[in-house]
């Protein structure tokens, strides 16, 4: 049985109703059935855009199964989508007119099936009108239609103009598998700035601009993309963040900005800058990637070292230059820099103390404040000073007087770290000269002192100077030119000279400033006993002239040996015999004969003085036959005055002559004073060569009046000399009349004192103008005329109306200026009697 399948037409759009077909060629009952391919609204949409995916299709399918699934009609015809439409006659068996048959609909393309659709369709008579057309619904089925998702690669991008960007898409399935082949139609918003073809490859046209780039699936999954098209970078320019300053080691506040411009001046997005950073410095980030104005931007840790940093931006070959400065962080640390270790003389100002200021990194710190203290007598400029921009701060110092270590501490408030400076202070110029030991020492004549001479030179500050010279002379004695002083002091040793008695160096130093030692050079040991002075002429009998012999050391000097000397007659040319004392122990050297005699007349006498194994012979005298002595006379001092208990002006003197007149050396005269007088000396006198006997001194005794000196020798006429003395000066008051030793209070002493200046031995005396006063003691008060002058002629002063106001026991003291005091005797005093009524009576 044949029947007539009616297909619809493939064309663009909804094939029309199976037409009638003739009957099958086995002559079967003739059969009809009419279906409706029908296009869902999306296939419809799809089939009306296949050509923006790049096909279209050219085959439909039919396929008939008889339930369950035998295949009675498979046939594929060829068309063009745009043709006419197409009617398709089958012939088919079937086993009733109203058979059901499935029907499933094909349209093919070169990638496969596009579209599909299936249903069921039942055959009717062929005389028979068709019942309502069964309609097969026509859905997508193609390249894609599983795609629940896709995306787009890369959603947003920068394309410099020329270039060419393509893009990827991944599909996903509803249930996120992927989906490997996917047709899709691209569209450009702006193709005057890039076009896209099918592949998704975007060209842009050397245009700025920006372009939304779509893709979509044959189903309508849609996704964009952005693409900003920009020239290419020409130049790349600092916009933000330079010439900042920060403490090195930290993040500027402001971070950098630079932007990188086309050559139309405008910004280019999408760059890539790498910021390099100085030694020691960071950068943030390393690479930005320029915003949609072109613009980059990071921060910026400056490096450790203080002062201009320059950190750099790139773009390719495009660079950008950003300057920053950093400044020292806060002070860490203090350095001595210069001025440490000076030596000079006190007083002397130094070479400026410099320092160093340094934060942690050693960069120097301007702006600190460095504090300046000192140890030692010296004096500092100022006491604060503030570094410079080279960290470095100065100050100046003035050593003190005093020589020795001096030292400054330099230190900042806050750091830990000292700055210590340490100095010498050396003595100045040699100002001063003082004996430091040696002075006033003894030796033998010809050897030198036991103690050397030091001497203490001093600066004009009293510092010991070393180093200074000494100039040395000598007077009997040698001694070293030059010496130098060691701290100060110098040493010399002086020899004495050949001379007893005194001996002498002087130091001097360059300003002429000098210091003498004296020194005594003693007589060396005993060489000679020598005739100081050699026996004179004489009578026989009588006593020789007195004979000195010293003893003396190898250089003449006299020594103060008290060596025994003997004395003996040497030449003797009359046989004659030695008399008197003729041994002797001598006094500091010296032993006197005075009273050898001879008994014999004689010409060539010679005498001999010996002590231990020295001798030495006198020169020649002659004794001459005895002489018969005259008188004594007076030769001065005669009829002087003084004041009693002083020594008279001119010392008396007196000659003693034979009975030619001629002088008699070597007699005794004894001076004897009056008036417990003393004469100085109080032995007798020899007379000299010219027969003189001259006393030192006469003191006269404590009287005033005359007074006798009486010279006499044995065997002479005695002679006196006469003097009158006088009261010395006032030294003492006496009281020449003694107030009452008993008065009435308020009433006139019966008997007024009377007072007398005195000297100092109590003889009455006078002065001119002397007043002398009077006081009560303790229990009284005094009234009248206190204050009396003395007679200037007798020395009295007589009070006359002094009254003694009080009771009880008082005395009176008496004083003058420059003179003892004197109190008199007690005083009783007593109350006045009460006032007596008197009575009167008439008869």
């Amino acid at each position: 049985m044949l029947i007539a399948i009616g297909v619809a037409t493939c064309s663009d759009t909804p094939p029309s109703a199976v037409k009638r077909s003739s009957p099958g060629p086995n002559g079967g009952a003739a059969g009809r059935v009419a279906f409706e391919p029908v296009f869902s609204a999306a296939a419809l949409q799809i089939a009306e855009h296949l050509a923006d995916f790049g096909f279209h299709y050219d085959r439909v399918r039919v396929v008939l199964v008889r339930p369950p699934a035998e295949t009675v009609k498979d046939t594929t015809i060829a068309f063009t989508p745009s043709g006419p439409d197409i009617t398709l006659n089958l012939t088919v068996e079937v086993h009733s007119s109203d058979e059901v048959f499935d029907v499933g609909i094909d349209y093919f393309s070169a990638p496969g099936i596009l579209f599909h659709g299936h249903g069921r369709i039942r055959s009717h008579a062929p005389d028979q009108p068709a019942p309502q057309q069964d309609q097969v619904a026509i859905d997508y089925v193609g390249p894609g239609a599983n795609v629940a998702r896709i995306s787009l690669s890369p959603k947003t991008t920068i394309l410099a103009t020329a270039q060419t960007l393509a893009f990827v898409v991944t599909a996903f399935d509803a249930n996120n598998n992927p989906v490997s082949v996917v047709p899709l139609s691209w569209t450009a918003s702006d193709p005057s700035v890039a076009t896209i073809t099918s592949t998704g490859a975007l060209q842009a046209l050397g245009r700025r601009g920006n372009v939304v780039v779509t893709a979509i699936t044959p189903t309508g999954v849609t996704d964009r993309a952005t693409v900003v098209v920009v020239p290419p970078p020409s130049s790349i320019a600092l916009v933000g963040g330079g010439g900042q300053t920060g403490v090195v080691g930290t993040t500027l506040a402001a971070p950098v900005e630079v932007q990188v411009n086309a050559a139309d001046g405008l910004g280019v997005p999408g760059v890539d800058v790498v910021f390099a950073a100085p030694a020691g410095g960071r950068v943030g980030s390393t690479s930005v990637t320029t915003d949609a104005n072109g613009r980059a931007s990071t921060g910026l840790t400056l490096g450790t070292v203080a002062g201009p940093q320059i950190f750099a931006a790139t773009a390719g070959d495009l660079s950008s230059v950003i300057r920053e400065t950093a400044v020292a962080s806060a002070p860490e640390s203090i350095e001595v820099i210069s001025g440490n270790g000076q030596i000079d003389t006190i007083r002397t100002e130094l070479a400026p103390l410099n320092v160093r200021v340094s934060d942690q990194s050693g960069n120097p710190v301007s702006g600190a404040v460095v504090s300046w203290t000192r140890t030692g007598a010296g004096s500092l400029g100022a006491t604060t000073s503030t570094t410079g921009a080279d960290g470095r701060a100065t100050t100046t110092y003035t050593l003190g007087n005093a020589v020795g270590s001096e030292s400054v501490t330099a230190s900042i408030s806050g750091v830990a770290s000292r700055a210590f400076f340490t100095f010498q202070a050396l003595a100045g110029k040699p100002a001063a000269i003082v004996v430091a030991s040696g002075n006033a020492q003894t030796g033998r004549v010809g050897t030198a002192l036991p103690a050397p001479l030091v001497v203490n030179v001093t600066d004009d500050a009293g510092n010991p100077v070393s180093g200074a010279t000494v100039r040395w002379t000598a007077t009997n004695g040698t001694i070293g030119p030059t010496s130098l002083t060691d701290i100060g002091r110098s040493f010399a040793t002086l020899t004495l000279g050949t001379q007893s008695g005194p001996a002498s160096a002087t130091a001097s130093i360059a300003n002429g400033r000098h210091v003498i030692f004296g020194a005594t050079a003693q007589p060396g040991t005993v060489f000679a006993a020598v005739f100081s002075t050699h026996p004179a002429n004489g009578s026989a009998g009588a006593t020789l002239p007195a004979v000195s012999v010293t003893l003396v050391d190898v250089y003449g000097n006299q020594t103060a040996a008290v060596n025994q000397v003997m004395i003996s007659l040497g030449n003797n040319p009359s046989g004659a015999a030695l008399s008197g004392t003729l041994s002797r122990n001598a006094a500091n050297g010296v032993v006197t004969f005075n009273d050898l005699k001879i008994d014999k007349p004689g010409t060539g006498y010679t005498l001999v003085a010996s002590s231990g194994n020295v001798a030495r012979t006198s020169s020649p005298f002659n004794v001459a036959a005895p002489l018969v002595a005259a008188r004594v006379t007076v030769v001065a001092g005669d009829d002087q005055r003084a004041a009693a208990g002083d020594g008279v002006p001119i010392a008396p003197s007196v000659k003693v002559t034979d009975e030619n007149g001629n002088v008699v050396a070597g007699v005794s005269v004894t001076f004897s004073p009056s008036d417990a007088g003393q004469v100085i000396p109080s032995t007798a006198i020899v007379t000299d060569a010219a027969g003189l006997a001259t006393v030192t001194a006469w003191i006269l005794g404590p009287h005033p009046g005359p007074q006798t000196l009486t010279a006499s020798s044995p065997g002479f006429a005695s002679v006196v000399i006469h003097a009158s003395s006088f009261a010395g000066p006032p030294a003492m008051l006496g009281i020449a009349t003694q107030p009452s030793a008993a008065a009435e209070s308020g009433v006139t002493l019966a008997q007024q004192p009377v007072i007398q200046l005195l000297d100092h031995f109590g003889n009455p005396t006078a002065t001119s103008g002397l007043s002398v006063n009077v006081a009560v003691s303790t229990g009284g008060s005094l009234l009248g005329t206190t204050s009396v002058v003395a007679d200037p002629v007798t020395g009295s002063a007589a009070f006359t109306d002094l009254k003694i106001v009080g009771s009880g026991v008082v005395t009176l003291t008496f004083s003058a200026q420059g003179v003892q005091s004197v109190t008199s005797s007690s005083i009783t005093v007593s109350s006045p009697p009460p006032p007596s009524d008197a009575a009167f009576a008439r008869f």
